[in-house]
């Protein structure tokens, strides 16, 4: 009997892209059975070897070594198994990047991923309008105008950020790709999952569209710009008129006292005091809370686990060497995806991939700048397929993306 690897490859690879939206579990449980899968394909197929290489992926090992040195050697408590949990996320990139075959199976994954996205989202739009959660049996928190809606998830930061990345990936999709036979599909599962990102109430996800935005107006046509500048204006008044609860949370930025942003940039002062006393490796993986007592400027703070900006928990944890290694991966993430996306026809239909991950990495990045969302797993994995996927079209366009 003859095992038809291809499928069982195209098979995990949309298994994995429907499950990530969802939780966890299933997540990881595509993720690890397309890990192997991976090692398999490196091991026999020389194509794969050189795929692999390509991307982001030198850089990020490069990243990944100076964190894990950083946590090696540092001062405090090593908590290696911490360093390799969190950092499982990665596997997402891989897996992406190593089962992407044909064209045709990375738009199916990436579609699969948005209807899974959007039957979540609908249920989010249910939590904000009954203020119930079924799944858990659990009644949510009350905002003015509805309720703050969770998904599936055990925070409303956590479906938020999932939230953004399946609409910035159905807005892609709508915007740039050519379909023909679901198009009016399309358009219903972008409105809803565009509604489940705002009923999360999530204000870090919510600016971090406008990163997405910012590249899809570049890359626009002149038509297109206009659309985009009318829809974003309409989008956001809105929401702001329809949802006066999201007015208030953005009006918290201004306001003084407890209620107000103070207490983030507490954190961030309390970062800064820990990185300048290890400004070269950190403190070392998962070592800021245990470290927050010493460090701690005076004040309120409703919660004090972590940063809330992924740079500076980077910056915390590895130090000024880790972030730097951050940083200049996604300048060459930008630079290869620019270089390629200029190269690619208007009319290709791997363009509205290239530019879905561009826009999932920016959106994220910025909206990161306000919450740890890379080192929140649900999230960072979606974030982590979408470069696998983006640069998985190395191994179906005669245009390669080490070729410059």
């Amino acid at each position: 009997m003859t095992i038809n690897w291809e499928k069982i490859e195209a098979g995990t690879l949309i298994f994995t892209a429907a499950s990530l939206p969802i939780g966890l579990a299933p997540a990881n449980l595509g993720l690890g059975v397309g890990m192997l899968l991976v090692i398999r394909k490196l091991l026999v197929d020389s194509t794969t070897r050189k795929l692999i290489v390509g991307g982001i992926t030198v850089p990020l090992l490069l990243y990944l070594g100076m964190y894990l040195t950083a946590t090696v050697f540092s001062k405090y408590q090593v908590n290696i198994a911490g360093f390799f949990e969190d950092k499982w996320v990665v596997s997402a990139y891989f897996v992406a990047l190593g089962l992407s075959g044909s064209l045709v199976i990375m738009t199916r994954a990436l579609v699969i991923q948005i209807i899974s996205g959007s039957v979540i989202a609908a249920y989010a739009i249910l939590q904000f309008i009954t203020g119930y959660d079924i799944i858990r049996a659990k009644e949510l928190e009350p905002i003015s105008g509805g309720y703050m809606a969770l998904g599936l998830f055990s925070h409303h930061l956590t479906y938020g950020g999932v939230a953004l990345i399946i609409f910035v990936i159905a807005l892609t999709c709508l915007l740039f790709s050519k379909p023909k036979n679901y198009r009016n599909c399309l358009i219903f599962m972008t409105t809803v999952s565009g509604i489940g990102l705002v009923v999360s109430y999530a204000r870090s996800a919510i600016l971090g569209l406008g990163a997405a935005f910012l590249i899809f107006f570049l890359t626009a046509s002149s038509k297109m710009k206009l659309v985009l500048v009318g829809s974003a204006v309409v989008g956001v008044i809105g929401m702001l008129v329809v949802m006066p609860g999201m007015s208030d949370r953005f009006m918290k930025t201004f306001k003084g006292g407890d209620e107000s942003e103070t207490t983030r940039i507490r954190l961030w002062q309390t970062s800064a005091a820990m990185i300048g006393d290890h400004p070269m490796l950190g403190v070392g993986q998962s070592n800021f809370l245990y470290l927050f007592e010493k460090y701690k400027v005076p004040g309120y703070y409703d919660n004090h686990s972590h940063p809330h900006n992924d740079m500076i928990t980077i910056a915390v944890d590895g130090g000024i060497l880790t972030l730097l290694c951050f940083i200049g991966m996604w300048i060459v993430f930008f630079f290869k995806g620019t270089k390629l996306v200029l190269k690619l026809p208007h009319d290709s239909q791997k363009r509205w991939i290239l530019l879905s991950g561009m826009a999932v990495a920016g959106s994220i990045l910025v909206a990161g700048q306000f919450q740890n969302y890379l080192a929140d797993a649900e999230v960072a994995n979606m974030v982590w397929f979408s470069v696998g996927i983006m640069f998985g079209l190395n191994s179906t366009t005669n245009t390669s993306l080490n070729d410059w």
